[in-house]
């Protein structure tokens, strides 16, 4: 029995063509995902960022905010959804934040109503001011 080196390889790679294709085909998503930012990379910059933005933001500032933690999911391309805890001086609050990353800069946004608690602590500090002032007046 004659070796036929040429017509093995030939059948071997006519054979595996079709494999080859499918494990492409099915290991191309992963590759893709792998490309972006991990939500775990989005959730330290947004966290970075929000605290900044308590800490420099006149109209925020007042309030002592402390962004804790978060948690971010991906969703489609360069797109993320998840929740930052948001410490106030009456308790922890979760927010809702959507982020855009694109592997160097995040930018986050949250819903126009999500710190509406400050206005109620800002309600229930002034409501103690007034309580205060007319006890005062009382004695």
């Amino acid at each position: 029995m004659k070796y036929y080196p040429n017509i093995i390889k030939a059948y071997w790679y006519k054979a595996m063509k079709p494999f080859v294709k499918y494990i492409l085909l099915l290991s191309l998503p992963i590759l893709l995902m792998a490309c972006g930012p991990s939500s775990d990379d989005v959730s330290k910059q947004v966290l970075a960022s929000m605290q900044e933005k308590f800490d420099t933001d006149a109209n925020l500032k007042q309030f002592h905010l402390t962004a804790k933690s978060a948690q971010f999911v991906k969703q489609e391309g360069n797109q993320f959804k998840g929740i930052v805890k948001v410490q106030s001086k009456d308790g922890i609050h979760d927010i809702s934040v959507t982020a855009t990353a694109d592997g160097k800069n995040v930018v986050w946004e949250a819903p126009s109503d999500a710190f509406s608690f400050l206005a109620i602590e800002q309600l229930n500090q002034s409501l103690q001011q007034l309580q205060n002032l007319f006890q005062g007046m009382i004695k």
